[in-house]
């Protein structure tokens, strides 16, 4: 089974600090969205590789494991220059983003 055929893991745990900070997060995470489009576009794949970088750590400290994967695997799309794998991700990305707003 796929990423795409299932729907992302909501939550596993969160801090009392990272429930009051999560709002600020999903904003953030809102703004990668646009920011990796962009970066796609002109083939920026080092910023491309930050931001899988920073989401792969910060996804599970807000109890987000499947944002935490995406971020591995832009990291590792962008460290291949994969603009349609980074696209993909992108896409799960907004999904999970999706998810976990309801």
């Amino acid at each position: 089974m796929s990423a795409g055929d299932r729907a992302p893991d909501r939550v596993v745990t969160r801090s009392p600090a990272a429930t009051v900070l999560l709002p600020r997060f999903l904003e953030h995470r809102r703004r990668d969205v646009a920011a990796l489009r962009a970066a796609v576009e002109c083939g920026d794949f080092e910023t491309i590789r930050r931001l899988g970088h920073n989401m792969a750590g910060n996804g599970l400290s807000y109890g987000f494991p499947d944002m935490s994967a995406i971020g591995r695997r832009l990291e590792i799309e962008a460290s291949a220059g994969n603009a349609l794998g980074v696209s993909e991700q992108v896409t799960a990305l907004e999904i999970c983003l999706e998810h976990a707003e309801h």
